[in-house]
């Protein structure tokens, strides 16, 4: 009875130590995996594998993403070079797809120690070199360095969650910056390059006349004919009464001079004559010239109409006529913008004020435009600096002229203005669509590696030309999330970390 104990005790000890081994064995062959993030000016490579043993088939999950528009690959043939220290050569070719963004080569080694790891990928649209550097190969398994135990605090955000939303990242950068304020401003009309055409006289919008009539939108030039006027039924107050006055004072004006020659009439009743005619000679050289004349008025003897010319170039804003209409003197009939110079009318607090001086320059934010209007002494001049202050605003006027060729900026249009007060100074800084706001704090997501991010509390400086000085809580060289915040913010408030998916 003793025997059968004795055996069922070596028996019991056999079998607890051997379960220990195993799962010492067990706990001693789970290698650690290796994760490699490179960028490139057109590529970014994330690469997932194992720590590599001899003759062990060691699995690369490399992810590739083009920078220009931050997708996946979706083709092209991948490279895997690696060189030992003894000059033997293991490559491998991957031309397929796991899926989009994703190759998965596997290569086996059976010559244990350090090689020089080179990937080279190539497509029709982009091909890109990645030096890795270093890659040790393991001979036995107990010779496998332990994994440090790191940091888990990082938020992850999938390869494929990136690749499928509006998601970009840039390089934290030093640059030369100004400090600058902020400011409200809108687009006027400059006085010199906007009309507002009225007419002159009573009259009508001939239908056949006005078949051509521009319309609002159309380009004009200085010159061209815009409307046609026809005289009204009844000629009181029109063109044509102004016509018979001037012909009956220059007859009348004819008639005195011949009766003053022969002393039939007084110089006193001459001299009212004579200035009668003055005035309304004036008025038809200035008002109603021949039809060849660059007046913005000219009178067609033939047709008995009066055309009504643009006086500048520019674009029609409006017209609040139609053809076959009847219009009174004084009445609006179109406004006529130039809009190659156009004034910025900025409100400015009392604090602001007296902090702009000569300011080098500004930009300009717009509404639904995504890049910013760069304002320098090129480009802008200072029309006046208000000497008054709004007593409901509370603001102090600044006008400044502003070249506006390429048409963007819109009269009447409301715009976001940042001054620049100092001279530029060199900062690190970061695009202002890095920066988000959490809980009070101004936070930027770092991209530590291919799907780690984290969260950082800064302090902003000065901005310039959409770049935004940061005084603290990041490090020259760092890239940032500058598209897609929102949805790694989402991503920080998941409890799944790491990396939750497999290939």
């Amino acid at each position: 009875m003793r025997h059968i104990a004795t055996l069922l005790y070596m028996g019991l000890v056999f079998f607890v130590s051997s379960c220990g081994q195993n799962a010492l064995d067990s706990s001693e062959q789970e290698a650690p995996t290796i994760a490699i993030t490179q960028w490139t000016d057109k590529m970014e490579i994330f690469m997932e594998y194992e720590t590599p043993i001899k003759s062990n088939p060691i699995k690369f999950i490399v992810h590739l993403t083009k920078l220009s528009d931050f997708k996946a690959i979706t083709d092209g043939e991948l490279t895997l070079t690696f060189i030992h220290e003894n000059g033997e050569r293991v490559q491998v070719k991957k031309n397929e797809l796991l899926r989009e963004g994703i190759f998965t080569p596997i290569a086996t080694f059976e010559i244990p120690g350090t090689y020089n790891f080179k990937i080279d990928f190539s497509s029709e649209n982009v091909s890109e070199s990645f030096d890795i550097g270093e890659f040790i190969v393991h001979q036995p398994v107990d010779q496998i360095p332990a994994e440090e135990e790191g940091d888990d605090g990082g938020i992850s955000f999938l390869k494929e969650q990136q690749w499928k939303t509006e998601f970009r990242t840039e390089l934290v950068r030093k640059l030369e910056i100004h400090s600058s304020i902020l400011a409200m401003g809108k687009i006027i009309p400059r006085q010199q390059s906007y009309v507002e055409i009225v007419s002159p006289a009573d009259g009508v919008l001939n239908i056949q006349h006005n078949k051509t009539m521009v319309n609002p939108g159309s380009f004009i030039k200085r010159g061209q004919v815009a409307l046609i006027l026809s005289p009204p039924v009844n000629a009181a107050n029109s063109w044509i009464e102004k016509v018979l006055e001037y012909e009956r004072s220059k007859n009348e004006f004819e008639r005195a001079q011949n009766l003053l020659k022969k002393q039939s009439i007084s110089v006193s009743d001459f001299e009212k004559i004579k200035y009668n005619y003055l005035i309304q000679k004036a008025t038809y050289s200035a008002f109603l010239a021949d039809e060849n004349s660059q007046n913005a008025l000219s009178f067609d003897l033939k047709k008995n109409t009066l055309k009504m010319k643009a006086p500048i170039d520019g674009i029609i804003a409006d017209i609040s006529v139609f053809p076959g209409q009847k219009v009174m003197a004084g009445q609006k009939l179109m406004t006529i913008i130039d809009p190659e110079l156009v004034w910025l009318k900025i409100n400015l607090f009392e604090k602001d004020y007296y902090q702009i001086g000569q300011f080098p320059g500004a930009s300009l934010t717009i509404p639904g435009l995504d890049s910013l209007i760069v304002l320098d002494k090129t480009n802008f001049n200072v029309v006046s600096k208000g000497n008054f202050i709004d007593k409901q605003t509370g603001s102090i006027p600044l006008l400044v002229e502003i070249k506006n060729p390429s048409g963007v900026l819109k009269i009447n249009q409301a715009v976001q203005v940042e001054l620049y007060t100092s001279a530029h100074q060199e900062e690190l800084c970061v695009p202002k669509s890095a920066i988000y706001e959490d809980d009070g704090s101004k936070i930027v997501f770092v991209h530590i590696e291919g799907e780690t991010f984290e969260k950082r509390i800064v302090t902003t400086g000065g901005s310039y030309q959409g770049w935004v000085a940061i005084l603290n809580g990041i490090e020259d060289g760092e890239r940032v999330v500058t598209a897609g915040g929102y949805q790694v913010k989402l991503a920080s408030m998941s409890a799944a970390i790491g990396h939750p998916h497999t290939h």
